[in-house]
């Protein structure tokens, strides 16, 4: 059955498309908000995503939670821990933030629980292709994604909002919008404050403390064929970061973040090893943990992963994946991802090393955007 594969690739054209289109009204105006501070849909940086790395394509195994973008996209590819090489597509979105985000102000945001909660819940859309002769497999993936709390969520920073103010001349009349002409380009001075802001607020909460869980269906076609999908794998999973915030140590709560993980994937299909295209079925659960140094522009981890499948039809396995690997910001909203590491201990399989890399941007980083987002009248300072 394609029916998934299709869906996912019209959803993703339907993303892009309402992306452009939604920011084009809210820059063009079309309506004048209230005169209060309004939240900004668009991301800080671009989160790692949970669909990929449950696909097994991802520099890490181990995601770190945080508060959702408007819209970030990836590009993956390399060798997988199954010794395959693989390409791997990927869209993520925050859903009400998209499409309601210049409505939603602050106020509401820090006060209403609903309003937060809504705004944080990702959704993720994601394919991969096996690029090698023994996995010509195609894998489609929807997950959902709940930030419970993140304690380095940009929208909460009283501070990143006063450093906002400042950095951003804001339009001549409080609380309204640029004119249809569209929005005057800011100047060179203004530009640089808006991302000495981002910077200050991105170095001191890269390893905020974090909590989310999601669900992630996905499909498998194991010769490519869009006819041939089968029923869908269920994957369940929580993440819990933590920052090192209230520990008496300025070395850790500046430099470090350690990773707690685990999930539950049932009915997956894995490449039988030395068959081409030819797959069996196992249930598996997996607990680890990662460890993450460094800062906003750079950071290097090192994380495990221990996992016990239950195949169909065999005996249960146990295994273990290690890993090393680092995010480097190249530009403003582009990162880049790479990971080396090897699984140890399957019996069913050979042991393996993987190699993976991964580019994710944030669409929504724009400065001309926050200009509008954030006009007030003086009775909110």
């Amino acid at each position: 059955m394609y029916e998934p594969l299709r869906c996912i690739a019209a959803a993703i054209l339907i993303l892009l498309f309402g992306a452009s289109t939604g920011s084009a009204q809210t820059a063009t105006g079309g309506q004048t908000p209230s005169p209060t501070t309004k939240v900004v849909s668009g991301a800080f940086s671009t989160p790692e995503d949970p669909v990929l790395a449950l696909l097994g394509v991802a520099p890490q195994a181990i995601f770190r939670p945080s508060s959702p973008s408007a819209l970030g996209t990836y590009l993956v590819n390399g060798m997988d821990e199954n010794g395959n090489l693989k390409t791997g597509l990927a869209i993520q979105t925050a859903p009400y933030f998209l499409l309601h985000g210049a409505k939603i102000t602050l106020e509401e945001y820090r006060r209403d629980w609903a309003v937060r909660a809504l705004s944080n819940v990702q959704l993720s859309l994601a394919t991969t292709k096996g690029a090698s002769d023994e996995d010509k497999s195609v894998r489609g993936a929807i997950g959902l994604r709940w930030v419970i709390f993140d304690r380095g969520d940009p929208r909460l920073s009283t501070k990143l909002g006063e450093c906002f103010y400042h950095a951003l001349p804001l339009p001549p009349v409080p609380g309204t919008l640029p004119s249809e002409t569209g929005v005057k380009p800011l100047p060179d001075e203004a530009v640089a404050a808006w991302k000495r802001c981002l910077d200050e607020h991105k170095e001191e909460k890269w390893n905020a403390s974090a909590w989310d869980i999601g669900f992630v269906p996905s499909w498998t076609s194991p010769d490519g064929s869009l006819n041939k999908f089968r029923s869908a794998t269920k994957a369940v999973y929580s993440t819990l970061a933590y920052g090192f915030e209230h520990l008496n140590s300025e070395f850790l709560s500046k430099n470090a973040q350690i990773i707690f993980h685990a999930r539950y994937i049932g009915d997956e299909s894995v490449p039988i090893e030395g068959a081409n295209s030819q797959f069996i079925t196992q249930d598996s659960v997996s607990f680890g943990g990662r460890l993450r140094f460094g800062g906003a522009r750079f950071a290097f981890s090192v994380e495990g992963l221990y996992t016990i499948s239950n195949p169909d039809g065999g005996r249960k396995d146990a295994s273990y994946r290690v890993a090393i690997a680092s995010d480097i910001r190249l530009t403003d909203g582009v990162y880049l991802e790479v990971g080396l590491g090897g699984t140890a201990g399957r019996r069913n399989q050979n042991d393996e090393a993987l190699l993976l890399t991964q580019i994710k941007w944030n669409i929504f980083n724009n400065p001309e955007l926050w200009k509008s987002f954030l006009a007030r009248d003086t009775g909110t300072r």
